[in-house]
């Protein structure tokens, strides 16, 4: 009989009497759930499974995935490999697991496999909104041969689609086809990890285009969580021919936290050489990438064939989907460019959200900046409201309503909006007249849309902002432009002080979320600083 260290309440002390020591450290580690805890104490790829505490060198991580998997209750994998082992890299000082022909067994029961543990790991400490990652990983694993690079690192097994939720925290992987594959209807989790870099996210793993492999392939519609608001949950995916890819219909994903297309640091670029960093050509529904709450912000920067990638069909695509509070295109300050989308001769949108119909997908709150194509491009979609991001610097329109299946530059209105479209190609606001009032402490701006209540769900959000370039950066003002009010002029008052500094810029978004492309005014235009 195989021998495991068992974990339960009473060996960490906790069945103690009840003195006030043993309450505080109760209600700071509450009981552990997991049956059985595997120390991996080798990086030998052997089916090495006696897992026997007392013991050395008698239990890998092929063998403790094996017990996890013989044992219908959630587990925990833990490491100890001691520097005397062979897997040890003095040079880096960490341990790499060198997986062979055949690839580690597919997780068919729930387990969390914890990189943190192994000694001189250290989870990071710094927060989205303040820099970069000060990770400490020591475990890494990695495909042995040449045929290796067609094998999984870790996988759900899609055998068992209904298991309760993985968790694989702390660990550096690279060079296999694809670094982590989810199925299933449970809520996986990645945290801490290095996917595509080197153990020490300084550089992508594999120098040449190929064999990068990608990083998170998902197949399963499970709320997947893939980074996390806490700073020790922040991943690094880096490097890859894509960072994630959903190839089926997902529902509830949530990134968050991420360094996606950079170094460790968020200062240069280690970009997805082969599809944007997010891609799908599959439904993709209620998710969130990034969000309104601290720490939920990913850095999307540096990837040549974009940011964000979504292309299927179908009413409903992206229904409840939010792209929020995330850097896109910038370093990680949101000041300096790590453009996205640059490709010789043909520059990607950042983001690209394609559809058929009525998409329904809320892309706001975003620094969308530097990069050499559009912001978003909208390609056949209906209902993506895009406006009230901070656009700067890109080379394409912040938002480009195409009329084929490329990003091709600033439409004119028609009359009364009757052409449809991307975004049903809403009519950008009109600028009537600009004017200074009450001794030029005010401005008067009268401007009208030229959309027919027929052509357009009412009421319009005018949104007013200043920028560079004719890029809305800093949001002024949003009015509601009511059916009443359709195609007629409408005169609004702003304080001037906050119009300074760049140019006025107006853009509609109709009730259904069909955001315009944007009308741009030079009359305040100056230096802004960004």
């Amino acid at each position: 009989m195989s021998r495991v260290l068992v974990r339960t309440p009473g060996a960490l002390g906790l069945a103690m009497a009840p003195t006030r020591l043993a309450f505080a450290v109760g209600m700071l580690l509450p009981a552990i759930p997991y049956a059985a805890t595997y120390v991996v104490d080798t990086g030998i790829d052997l089916a090495l499974t006696a897992c026997d505490p007392q013991q050395p060198d008698d239990c890998s991580l092929r063998g403790a995935i094996q017990n996890a998997n013989g044992n219908p209750s959630p587990d925990r994998i833990e490491f100890a490999i001691p520097v005397s082992d062979t897997s040890y890299q003095a040079a880096t000082d960490h341990w790499r697991i060198t997986v062979g022909t055949s690839p580690l067994p597919a997780i068919d029961n729930a387990v969390e496999i914890d990189g943190y543990t192994q000694p001189g790991a250290i989870p990071n400490t710094t927060a989205a909104e303040s820099g970069g990652l000060n990770t400490v990983l020591k475990v890494e694993l990695t495909p042995g041969t040449a045929s290796g690079q067609q094998q999984n690192g870790l996988e759900i097994s899609p055998n068992f689609p209904f298991q309760a939720a993985s968790t694989f925290r702390g660990l550096a992987i690279n060079r296999f086809a694809q670094q982590i594959q989810l199925w299933g209807t449970s809520a996986h989790r990645i945290e801490g990890c290095f996917l595509g870099t080197t153990i020490t996210g300084t550089a992508a793993a594999v120098s040449t285009s190929g064999g990068r492999g990608y990083g998170v392939v998902t197949y399963g519609a499970g709320g997947y969580l893939i980074g996390g608001t806490a700073p020790a949950a922040r991943n690094l995916l880096s490097g890859l021919a894509g960072a994630i890819v959903l190839q089926r219909d997902n529902d509830g994903l949530t990134v968050q936290g991420n360094l996606i297309g950079t170094d460790r640091s968020g200062t240069a670029a280690i970009g997805q050489t082969s599809y944007a960093a997010i891609y799908t050509t599959s439904r993709f529904t209620n998710a969130r990438i990034g969000g309104p709450q601290a720490g939920a912000r990913n850095l999307i920067s540096g990837n040549p064939i974009g940011a964000i990638a979504l292309s299927t069909t179908g009413a409903g695509a992206y229904s409840g989907t939010r792209i929020e509070g995330n850097f896109i295109g910038t370093e990680i300050s949101g000041l300096l460019p790590l453009p996205n989308g640059d490709t010789p001769g043909t520059p990607q949108p950042a983001l690209s959200i394609g559809g058929n119909d009525a998409c329904n997908i809320t892309i706001e709150g975003n620094t969308i900046a530097y990069n050499r194509g559009a912001g978003v491009a909208v390609i056949g979609c209906r209902n993506v409201n895009a406006g009230r991001n901070r656009y700067a610097y890109n080379r394409g329109l912040p938002v480009d309503l195409a009329l084929g299946s490329f990003a091709d530059g600033l439409n004119p209105n028609d009359p009364a909006d009757a052409d449809s479209g991307s975004n049903r190609l809403q009519n950008t606001p009109v600028i009537d007249t600009v004017a200074l009032t009450g001794g030029g402490a005010t401005t008067a701006l009268t401007f009208h849309v030229d959309s027919s209540i027929t052509n357009a769900a009412y009421p319009l959000t005018v949104d007013v902002a200043t920028g560079s370039g004719g890029q809305p950066q800093n949001l002024v003002a949003s009015f509601t432009y009511t059916a009443a009010e359709a195609q007629s002029a409408k005169t609004v008052v702003l304080t001037t002080s906050a119009l300074l500094g760049g140019a006025l810029t107006l853009f509609a978004t109709d009730a259904d979320g069909n955001t315009s492309e944007i009308t741009t005014d030079a009359i305040f235009n100056a230096t802004l600083d960004f």
